[in-house]
C-alpha cells in the first residue's frame, strides 16, 4: 500500500490543521445518539459516540432561517408560489447573521453560530413543537424566546408546508399506504434529503449579475410576445413568475456575498496580526467580486462554489447535493494562476483544504 506523503495530506499547513481541529460536524447531537440507539447496530452507535469525541456537535437550534423565510412568505400572500419561495430565500440572504471564523480563507455560514442548526418548517414542521417543548428531546437547544417564536412559526406552516400539501394531494385509494401499516410507509420529503444536481458552473462563470441580465432579456422577450403561439395564459404567467423569481434570488445572492466583503473589511481594520489582516483584505476583495461577477482566479472560483453549494443545500432547503466535476471546473483556474505566478501548488492546496473544512460543516 502506498503511504500518504505528509506534505500532501489534509492539513498541510498550520492554518488548515487549526481549521480541521476546530471543524464542526453538525449532524450528531447527544440526544440523537441515545434516542436512535435501538434503531442502529452496535457498530453505528460506537461510531457516532467516537465521532462526537473528535468533532464539536451542534448546541442549539437557530431560528433565523425559519424566521426570515416565514416573514417574507407571510408578507407575500396571494402571489405565486415560486415568487413567495424566492422572496423567502432572498429575505434570509439579506438578514441572517453572518460571521467569519478565525483562520478562515473560505467563508460562509447558514446559521447564527458554528454549532447552531437551522430548521425548515416550510418542508416539514410537525416535529418542532413536541421536540422543543418542556420534556421534549431538544428542549435545551432553544431558549424561551426562541421556543415561543419557533412554535408560532410551526403553527403557521401546519397545513401549508410541502409535506402536508403532498399528503393532502394523495388520492383516497392510496391513503392506507401513507401511514405505517405494518408493511409499508411513506417518508416525509424533508426526511428523504433529496439530492440535487446543480449547475454551479453558471454562477462561477457568469456571476449572479450575468444570470440576472440573461433573465431580464428573456423576460422582456416573453412580455413583448405576450400570450401567442399556442401559449395559454397560465403558461405565460408561470414563465413570467419563474423568470422574476430567478432574478429576485440571484440579486439577493449577490448581495449576500457583498455582506461578507463588508464584514471582512471591517474586521481587517481592527486586526493586529499582519498576516491575518492581509487574509481578511483578500477575503473582502474576493467576496466583493463573487458571486456577483464571474470568478477570475482559483480563490474566487472556490469561494463562489461554496456560496452556491451552501445556499442550495443548507439555506434554500436542506438536502444532499451532487456537487460538481471538481477537477473539470477548477483545474483551468489553478493552471492559469500557476502560470501567471498568482499562487503556488501549496497555496492552492491550502485553499482547497479550507474549502473541504467548510463543506464538512454543512
Amino acid at each position: 500500500m502506498q503511504q500518504t506523503n505528509e506534505k500532501n495530506a489534509f492539513g498541510s499547513t498550520a492554518r488548515t490543521q487549526s481549521l480541521k481541529a476546530d471543524r464542526v460536524y453538525p449532524g450528531v447531537a447527544d440526544e440523537v445518539v441515545e434516542y436512535t440507539k435501538e434503531e442502529r447496530t452496535p457498530g453505528q452507535v460506537d461510531f457516532l459516540r467516537e465521532l462526537k469525541t473528535h468533532l464539536r456537535t451542534y448546541s442549539r437550534i437557530c431560528p433565523e432561517r425559519a424566521r426570515y423565510y416565514t416573514e417574507a412568505y407571510r408578507e407575500s400572500e396571494g402571489e405565486s408560489e415560486v415568487i413567495r419561495v424566492a422572496k423567502g430565500v432572498a429575505n434570509v440572504f439579506d438578514n441572517m447573521t453572518i460571521y467569519i471564523e478565525p483562520d478562515a480563507l473560505i467563508v460562509g455560514n447558514y446559521a447564527s453560530e458554528p454549532t447552531a442548526m437551522p430548521v425548515y418548517p416550510d418542508f416539514y414542521c410537525k416535529w418542532i413543537e413536541p421536540a422543543i417543548s418542556p420534556g421534549g428531546m431538544f428542549e435545551n437547544r432553544v431558549n424561551d424566546e426562541d421556543r415561543k417564536e419557533l412554535i408560532d412559526i410551526a403553527n403557521y406552516w401546519t397545513g401549508r408546508n410541502f409535506g402536508d400539501r403532498m399528503r393532502a394531494a394523495i388520492p383516497p385509494n392510496l391513503g392506507d399506504f401513507v401511514e405505517f401499516n405494518g408493511c409499508t410507509a411513506t417518508v416525509e420529503y424533508y426526511e428523504s434529503h433529496s439530492p440535487i444536481t446543480s449547475g454551479h458552473e453558471r454562477v462561477i462563470q457568469l456571476g449572479t449579475n450575468g444570470i440576472v441580465k440573461e433573465c431580464k432579456a428573456k423576460l422582456k422577450e416573453v412580455l413583448d410576445e405576450g400570450v401567442k403561439n399556442g401559449k395559454t395564459p397560465e403558461e405565460y404567467m408561470a414563465q413570467v413568475d419563474n423568470l422574476n423569481a430567478i432574478i429576485i434570488v440571484n440579486e439577493a445572492f449577490g448581495r449576500f456575498g457583498k455582506r461578507y466583503s463588508k464584514l471582512a473589511k471591517e474586521m481587517s481594520k481592527k486586526e493586529k496580526d499582519p498576516q491575518r489582516k492581509k487574509d481578511l483584505e483578500k477575503i473582502a476583495e474576493v467576496c466583493d467580486r463573487v458571486p456577483s461577477e464571474p470568478a477570475r482566479n482559483l480563490h474566487e472560483a472556490l469561494q463562489c462554489f461554496f456560496f452556491s453549494h451552501m445556499a442550495q443545500t443548507a439555506i434554500s432547503s436542506r438536502c444532499f447535493g451532487c456537487s460538481c466535476r471538481f477537477d473539470y471546473i477548477f483545474n483551468p483556474y489553478y493552471q492559469k494562476d500557476k502560470e501567471n505566478g498568482v499562487l503556488t501548488r501549496e497555496q492552492a492546496q491550502e485553499l482547497v483544504e479550507a474549502l473541504w473544512v467548510k463543506i464538512e460543516g454543512i
